[in-house]
């Protein structure tokens, strides 16, 4: 339809083999409702695809649960969009359907977040945008595939970016995932419970926090790499390195695109880090001082630092 003025409370929606739509936005794409959850706990909408459009929030106090392959979404004015794909369902891809070629939560004050979560992979295959923070997590389950993929050419932004991916994450080539408020942080985990030692991050693409910091926590399993180095980088004011307890934990950030203010690093395997800014500081962010290597039985890890441009100041021990 065109869009209404009212709100959706939704029990089930299904359309198992076909599409959903709830649009309560306004014909002007400005005013309008929310889609709320009134069945705590059990599936809202049932689809192959689905498309939420609104305007005071998308499961803003209580999660949408869903069991759907492909879903777009946008909301306009206040509040949360939060989507919780129920355990079992295969996961879900963000993503066009039909003429929704974007997702975005507009809301220009808060609450005005994307909170997104699966029981299994989440795919960003098309350009996602929240005025607030978003955070995805892909629930850590025994065996492989859960994944956080933001796909080639897709950009996710919002104020702050967190990725907790129960193995691995990975970025296709000229994909962008950044922070856009001043001070903005992007945090990647993989393997961020212990169901599995499944993990690793292939970073194709680009990450940027110009004025805050990039995190790459690798937990038990490594590497953090990219395939290619020619549409790769990391640019922001800090970056730090986490890993555990395995000495395939290795980070091998060599991109020649890589701008970098200030390192630090604690983890079990190599730090091999390029820096293009033409001044690279080893120093402290957070609880975490100078790079530590070898923080479990592993041997012989490396550290290599390149800034071909400039200096390098150690504030902080190797």
């Amino acid at each position: 339809g065109g869009g209404g003025t009212g709100s959706a409370d939704l029990a089930l929606l299904s359309a198992v083999n076909g599409r959903v739509t709830v649009n309560v936005q306004r014909n002007s794409g400005s005013g309008g409702g929310a889609i709320t959850d009134t069945n705590a706990g059990a599936a809202n909408i049932a689809a192959s695809t689905a498309i939420l459009l609104a305007a005071t929030g998308i499961g803003s106090t209580d999660p949408m649960d869903t069991q759907v392959g492909t879903i777009a979404f946008a909301n306009s004015t206040s509040g949360h969009v939060q989507l919780n794909e129920l355990s079992g369902s295969g996961g879900f891809i963000i993503g066009t359907v039909g003429t929704q070629s974007s997702s975005s939560n507009a809301a220009a004050s808060s609450p005005n977040n994307i909170v997104l979560t699966a029981g299994s992979p989440i795919t960003f295959a098309h350009n996602v945008t929240s005025a607030g923070d978003l955070t995805a997590t892909a629930t850590d389950v025994a065996g492989t595939g859960d994944d956080i993929t933001v796909n080639a050419s897709v950009t996710v932004s919002a104020d702050n970016v967190v990725f907790n991916a129960g193995d691995a994450i990975s970025m296709g080539a000229n994909s962008l995932v950044q922070a856009t408020v001043a001070g903005g942080d992007v945090t990647f985990t993989a393997d961020s419970s212990t169901a599995d030692t499944n993990g690793g991050m292939t970073l194709d693409g680009q990450i940027q926090a110009t004025t805050g910091t990039v995190t790459l926590q690798l937990n038990t399993r490594g590497p953090a790499t990219p395939t290619s180095n020619a549409t790769t980088w990391i640019r922001a004011a800090e970056l730090l390195l986490l890993s555990n307890t395995n000495d395939t934990a290795d980070f091998d950030l060599a991109s020649i695109g890589n701008r970098i203010d200030t390192l630090a690093a604690a983890t079990s395997g190599d730090v091999i880090v390029r820096d293009s800014t033409g001044g690279l500081t080893i120093g402290t962010i957070g609880a975490t001082s100078g790079i530590v290597t070898g923080t479990s039985a592993a041997t012989g890890a490396l550290v290599t630092i390149n800034v071909p441009n400039g200096t390098i100041t150690v504030s902080q021990p190797i």
